[in-house]
């Protein structure tokens, strides 16, 4: 089994979902007494916030390497890193090293590909959008994204740095998370790409009907969990 290496903390309620996922698939996989092979690197969030709120995406990148190369120093054999927003910098990652790098954003673009649609709606923070994190490679396989309003993106990126990413879930905001999904599909779109792994914590919540949901983090630990689990090289 290779040994995964994860930046966590971004946030801490949905790094915990990360490591109790990879371990039950592994178990399930292997025997119910194995476990993954794991190295978490949990970062201090609000250094993430800060770079994000003031729009210091360089910085963010220096920090993002600098934790990369803490993964590299305990030899582990893949990485994830347990954020959307952070795939924004996912090729300056992979130019330090040969060490796989799972992409949750090509991950998903498979996925999206194998339900052969023509429209998506997504959830999830601001830099998600405007960093074209999903919107171009979507794109590029033929598929549209469509996002909530403004004001409503504005309180479900309150939601997730507000309540989930600090553990909080409250019945509200999962009703108004809700009405964002119901609302996506009223707009023509075939599946809601939940592109924060903070909402994958409150998923069961979020839609009657489970099937029109992809969970970008569940998404990303199947394939972590198929690279650890694959023939050493």
């Amino acid at each position: 089994m290779k040994t995964i290496g994860l930046i966590g903390g971004v946030s801490y309620p949905s790094t915990i979902k990360y490591y109790n996922e990879i371990n039950k698939r592994v178990s399930e996989r292997i025997s119910p007494d194995s476990s993954a092979k794991v190295v978490i690197n949990s970062i201090d969030f609000s250094e993430v916030t800060k770079y994000l709120y003031s729009g210091r995406y360089d910085d963010l990148t220096g920090l993002v390497r600098r934790e990369i190369v803490k993964l590299l120093a305990a030899n582990v054999d893949l990485i994830g890193i347990c954020s959307n927003t952070l795939h924004y910098c996912i090729d300056e990652v992979r130019q330090m090293t040969d060490v796989p790098v799972i992409s949750v954003v090509e991950e998903i673009v498979i996925k999206v590909n194998t339900f052969n649609l023509s429209k998506v709606g997504l959830l999830g923070l601001r830099a998600v959008k405007d960093c074209d994190i999903y919107t171009k490679p979507l794109k590029d396989s033929g598929v549209e994204t469509i996002f909530p309003n403004e004001e409503d993106r504005k309180r479900l990126e309150e939601i997730i740095f507000k309540e989930l990413n600090r553990g909080i879930e409250s019945d509200d905001s999962k009703k108004f998370v809700a009405s964002l999904v119901l609302s996506l599909v009223n707009q023509g779109a075939e599946r809601i790409i939940l592109a924060c792994t903070a909402l994958s914590t409150i998923i069961e919540a979020v839609a009657e009907r489970q099937e029109l949901i992809i969970d970008t983090l569940d998404v990303h630990v199947e394939a972590l969990v198929r690279e650890a689990l694959s023939d050493s090289p």
